[in-house]
């Protein structure tokens, strides 16, 4: 290679940042001045600039992530002045399920009024363009670029009445990982419990139990558990706490807490104390999630919640509401309205709208298989109305249902209902709800099988389940 080119053209190595070592991370990142969670495309497109002659140009095809992930914020600030185009294609562009676009920039510093393209081909080589978007640099500020796969109604309608981040009226805390599921998470089994005791009695007066039936048992304050190692135990009924570890567990709008229990206390009754020495005896102390907490069976201080975030989705979408305050698994969040006003019905309302199903879709991180990964910080700063002075007008029964999959969901009459009234509460005109509605859900569909095509999954049919 020429130690100054006046073009090159790349498609650097699809490595993950776990796959680099130490050693060569440190020294990229010392060189390249990028975020060393960065994948190491990140450092070859740095390096393709600092390559160039002046006024030579670069066209390199690389993952998208950088569009849209934390570490791509470094990488846009360095190539921002030099960018000239974004290329992206809704086709697969490879066997392995890696999105991609073509970036185009140039050894020069464009003004700041230079604008910048992101043009979104059906695919590369063709001349179609799907979606077109051209801004100033200096209006371009670094964060969640997407604006090759945005709707025209998200940027031109719906995103100026979104005014606010989500952050502003709402508290979002991940769920807590146990390090040991099989002692922690158990279900109710006290309507078993006499049989067991019939089986074997001297078993349980041996441990000082005095009951003889279930009955008997919760009058005392006790539970009969299994645990998800199989094993059951008489414990405390007030050490434990109904968890969701997974939306999978729900599949509905509204529920009533879940079967799922979990080991929550700092203060543990005799019973209880008793399953936490046979926890010992099996080691689940020596754990490394169990040995950093002291004591190790004591979980992190979390307030049960009422509203859920889910960390995934594939094609159902749907933000949950726990009748009974629960605990939530490290695969969901909990979501605590702000105390600024904000109701929490609106809240759940507008967070199952599709107005914010479009916008999530355009925020979330979209992994290999077609599924989703969306971060605290990614829904926090997610573009919302002022949810604090909106209220958002409709009976109880919208949304009683379980949620179905995207192209049905959006024929549902309920959630047309739901969607017009976010939009009635925005201020548009009543004679335009339903053509804004019928826009809106055309863009919601259009984003999620733009998602799924990408990960050549099929668009319609059979439904093929949740990521989470």
């Amino acid at each position: 290679m020429l130690e100054h080119p006046d073009i090159i053209v790349m498609n650097p190595p699809y490595v993950r940042m776990e796959k680099i070592s130490s050693e060569d991370k440190d020294h990229y990142t010392k060189t390249y001045f990028l975020d060393k969670t960065s994948d190491i495309y990140a450092y070859f497109m740095v390096r393709a600039l600092k390559l160039l002659r002046d006024g030579g140009a670069a066209a390199i095809i690389s993952s998208d992530k950088w569009l849209e992930v934390g570490y791509g914020i470094k990488l846009q600030e360095r190539l921002k002045p030099h960018l000239l185009a974004v290329y992206g294609q809704r086709r697969r562009s490879f066997g392995a399920d890696v999105n991609t676009v073509i970036t185009v920039f140039r050894n020069i510093r464009f003004q700041e009024d230079h604008p910048i393209q992101f043009i979104y081909l059906e695919r590369y080589g063709g001349d179609a363009a799907i979606n077109y978007k051209s801004i100033p640099r200096g209006r371009l500020k670094p964060g969640k670029w997407y604006y090759l796969r945005a709707p025209k109604i998200f940027e031109e309608v719906l995103l100026p009445n979104l005014t606010h981040t989500l952050k502003a009226f709402a508290e979002i805390k991940r769920g807590f990982t146990t390090g040991a599921n099989e002692f922690f998470y158990m279900k109710d089994i006290t309507h078993l419990y006499e049989a067991d005791y019939l089986a074997n009695p001297e078993k349980f007066e041996k441990l000082g139990v005095r009951a003889k039936t279930g009955k008997e048992l919760e009058k005392q304050g006790l539970i009969y558990i299994e645990n998800e190692g199989g094993e059951r135990f008489v414990l405390d009924r007030k050490d434990v706490f109904p968890i969701v570890r997974s939306p999978r567990q729900i599949r509905s709008y509204v529920f009533n807490q879940t079967t799922t229990l979990c080991l929550y206390t700092d203060n543990p009754g005799k019973y209880t104390s008793r399953y936490i020495e046979w926890g010992e005896k099996q080691r689940f102390n020596k754990r490394p999630t169990c040995r950093g907490r002291k004591p190790w069976y004591s979980l992190p201080k979390f307030n049960p919640t009422n509203i859920l975030l889910p960390m995934s989705w594939l094609n159902i979408i749907y933000i949950p509401y726990c009748e009974e305050k629960t605990l939530c698994d490290h695969r969901l969040y909990a979501v605590y309205p702000a105390k600024n006003g904000t109701s929490p019905r609106s809240l759940w309302l507008y967070l199952n709208s599709t107005p914010f199903y479009v916008t999530a879709e355009l925020f979330c991180r979209r992994l290999g298989g077609g599924a989703t990964d969306i971060m605290v910080e990614d829904y926090e700063m997610m573009p919302t109305p002022n949810l604090s002075e909106i209220e958002i007008d409709l009976g109880e029964a919208v949304l009683n249902r379980k949620p179905l999959v995207y192209y049905e969901e959006v024929k549902q009459p309920d959630r047309r209902e739901l969607d017009k009234a976010v939009l009635r509460a925005l201020g548009f005109p009543e004679d335009e709800l339903d053509k804004l509605v019928d826009k809106l859900h055309e863009a919601f569909v259009w984003v999620v099988e733009d998602r799924l095509i990408k990960a050549g999954r099929p668009v319609e049919g059979k439904e093929d389940g949740e990521d989470n």
